[in-house]
């Protein structure tokens, strides 16, 4: 839904075959394909049929979202990812299944990574918070790896593969509940889909997505805020963007 909402045209999701009648009766404008799944209802390594010809049709994609870590999950995310060649953002469980020797390999600099600490800790094998520069270690890890890597935080980081480091002024810290990632992942994706190159969708990805948090906690206060809320001040964020 947030990819829809920044303007992507048409979005496409392929989802396990169980939940394919829930998912449809919640996002009506969102086209549903559904594929093979594990014992429990994740992707199974014979959904891979499927990934191709559904991805590759399309100007971007983005996976990791409620993913689930299943074996045969985790093969299918490494597989599937060998097959696209679009540009593409992981996030949450697609990150999970990866590590950095298959991004150097597959990256390409197609890739948006928007792991929060955690996930990027998980990938590098060590603490950010022994570092005294985060903006310095997601730096060298985009340039080694071939990538874009949006560290989530406030503020959030953003390292391209070229040396690019950037640091995001927007946001409020309301937009740490559960789902927040989701949408922003969903943003970025709707971006590149519109032709913005992989940093081009990181910075003004985040950017948008940290006014709409604030926008929000402007309007309601920030404590109540769900990560759906984001959806609905999207346009607000945009038209004043528009109006500048």
């Amino acid at each position: 839904m947030a990819a829809a909402r920044m303007g992507a045209g048409g979005v496409r999701c392929l989802v396990p075959d169980s939940i394919w009648s829930t998912i449809a009766a919640h996002v009506v404008e969102i086209m549903l394909q559904c594929a093979p799944e594990t014992e429990d209802g994740s992707f199974s390594l014979e959904a891979l049929s499927e990934v191709s010809s559904f991805i590759n049709k399309c100007k971007a994609g983005w996976a990791g979202c409620g993913l689930g870590q299943h074996p045969d999950t985790c093969s299918f995310v490494r597989e599937a990812l060998k097959q696209i060649h679009v540009p593409m953002v992981l996030d949450a469980d697609a990150l999970n299944a990866l590590d950095p020797h298959f991004i150097k390999e597959h990256s390409k600099g197609k890739w948006v990574l928007t792991p929060h600490e955690r996930e990027f800790e998980r990938l590098i094998g060590s603490s950010l918070s022994t570092s005294e520069n985060k903006a310095s270690v997601i730096q060298e890890y985009a340039q080694e790896w071939n990538c874009v890597i949006l560290l989530k935080g406030f503020p959030s980081l953003i390292a391209g593969p070229n040396g690019e480091i950037y640091k995001n002024p927007t946001g409020h810290t309301s937009a740490s509940t559960a789902g927040c990632g989701d949408v922003l992942a969903g943003i970025c994706a709707g971006f590149l889909g519109q032709g913005l190159q992989p940093l081009q969708a990181a910075v003004v990805g985040m950017y948008l997505a940290g006014m709409a948090s604030q926008f929000y906690h402007e309007a309601y206060g920030g404590h109540t805020l769900m990560a759906s809320d984001l959806l609905l001040q999207i346009p607000l964020v945009l038209g004043k963007l528009y109006a500048h």
